[in-house]
């Protein structure tokens, strides 16, 4: 068949184009009447401690966010029942975003063909928060459900959307704690050193407040001298709250802000370093810097932790704190929020500050027990951790893991595969439940195989 002619061909092509923009699908949103126009997001509280709040915008900008207690008339204590449900600062708050902003919302609506989609996700798991989200023009509306709808096809414009309503309304500010609150705060003339800023800075402190939100409320007047009382049991110092908790999740510059007047002196540098071990340096590659330069020892053991249970009361509680080095807790499986990059970085840090990755806990065990992160586990062994120890019970490395890289890499290293998991079973017998193929063919390789079978690691 020939080519059609050439002024045929670019006819055709022509028409494709003016159907590839006329012939497009058209958009269902309805009108969008800007007096009427209200955009919304709900998050639901969860088992746990997810924060629980309604934030709306409407056509002209103005925000509306209100965590589950909105009634800002009652006192500090009573709302800090609030900061239990994932809100730093509770109650009803307003702000004013452009114009510009809410079309740039808008917008993301129509891409994501919000009015097509299916009103509800929902995922057949329990104990997880429901997001809602709303899109009313004033001549339609519609909420689409979200019940950890991405296990079951909800596109992920719809938790983008979620994320974009949260960052236009500036919801970050009430809900965790950032800078962004400040220049909030001061516009509504906060008293910072109210009995409300007092809960907001211990509170946003010992969860996931920012560096500099803190050093912000203690830059404009802070009472770091003052004590704090909630309910009967929690009470202390607020600078020596303050710095304990940088030392514990990571704000290198709170602590520096406060060493600088004094508070880290009357902490003192052994019970820095204490807390420094048992928060796992932060997971925070700049407070090992900062704790070194501040010469808080990095490598003392955190707390021992023992067992209350009347038939082994006095022992040690294994799955409790068991006076780890911070490089050696950084094993833990949820420490760092399971954020890898951080967690090796870290280690990195620690190592190149001369932490010793074969120093022992109470249990006996060294940094290189229960590491579930290749990267990791290989670092420690780069920096000279010994594969051959064991434990108090006398089992290697090999039995802190089901992992099949991470049990090879202690096998490569010389850990001893004859030992029990605290299941009892030896490793082969682990390994007809959890098949680990690699571990298998070395064992074999290296004629440890009938070896591995073996319990008794005297």
């Amino acid at each position: 068949m020939e080519a059609a002619p050439l002024s045929l061909r670019a006819v055709v092509l022509g028409a494709l184009l003016l159907c590839g923009s006329a012939c497009a699908r058209a958009d269902k949103t309805p009108p969008i009447d800007r007096e009427k126009l209200k955009i919304s997001l709900q998050r639901t509280g969860c088992f746990g401690s997810c924060p629980s709040y309604l934030v709306t915008i409407d056509g002209h900008g103005n925000v509306v966010f209100q965590s589950r207690h909105i009634d800002n008339g009652t006192s500090a204590i009573d709302r800090i029942a609030d900061f239990e449900n994932g809100i730093i600062f509770p109650g009803r708050h307003t702000d004013r975003i452009s114009a510009k902003a809410v079309d740039a919302l808008v917008e993301r609506f129509r891409k994501a063909r919000f009015f097509e989609l299916k009103g509800k996700y929902s995922s057949p798991v329990t104990d997880s928060p429901t997001h809602l989200v709303t899109l009313d023009t004033g001549n339609g509306r519609k909420t689409i459900v979200d019940y950890v709808g991405a296990d079951v096809g909800m596109p992920a414009s719809i938790t983008a959307l979620e994320d974009a309503i949260d960052e236009a309304a500036g919801t970050e500010r009430w809900v965790r704690g950032t800078a962004a609150l400040l220049p909030w705060l001061d516009q509504q003339k906060f008293d910072y050193r109210s009995g409300l800023a007092v809960a907001v800075a211990i509170f946003g402190a010992r969860r996931e407040a920012e560096d500099e939100m803190l050093i912000g409320m203690i830059e404009r007047g802070l009472p770091l001298d003052k004590r704090f009382l909630f309910g009967k049991r929690d009470a202390g110092v607020i600078g020596d709250e303050l710095i304990r908790q940088a030392l514990e999740r990571g704000r290198p510059n709170t602590l520096d802000r406060l060493a600088r007047s004094g508070w880290l002196d009357r902490l003192g540098a052994d019970e820095a370093g204490r807390i420094f071990a048992d928060g796992a340096a932060g997971c925070s590659p700049a407070l090992v810097e900062t704790a070194a330069r501040l010469k808080i020892p990095l490598e003392l053991p955190g707390k021992v932790e023992r067992s209350t249970d009347p038939e082994i009361a006095g022992e040690i509680d294994e799955f409790g704190p068991r006076g780890r080095t911070a490089l050696a807790a950084l094993s833990d499986s949820y420490a760092c929020d399971r954020n890898e990059e951080r967690r090796l970085e870290t280690a990195r840090r620690l190592l190149k500050h001369g932490a010793n990755p074969n120093r022992r806990d109470a249990l006996g065990e060294t940094a290189i027990f229960g590491v579930e992160n290749a990267a990791l586990l290989d670092l420690l062994y780069a920096n000279s951790a010994d594969g051959r120890v064991r434990n108090r019970k006398g089992a290697s490395a090999v039995f802190s893991s089901w992992t099949d890289e991470i049990v090879l890499l202690h096998l490569q290293h010389g850990a001893s595969p004859v030992g029990r998991f605290f299941d009892g079973k030896s490793l082969r017998e682990q390994m007809k439940e959890r098949p680990m193929p690699k571990v298998s063919r070395w064992l074999k390789d290296h004629g440890q195989w009938d070896i591995a079978l073996r319990k008794d690691s005297k």
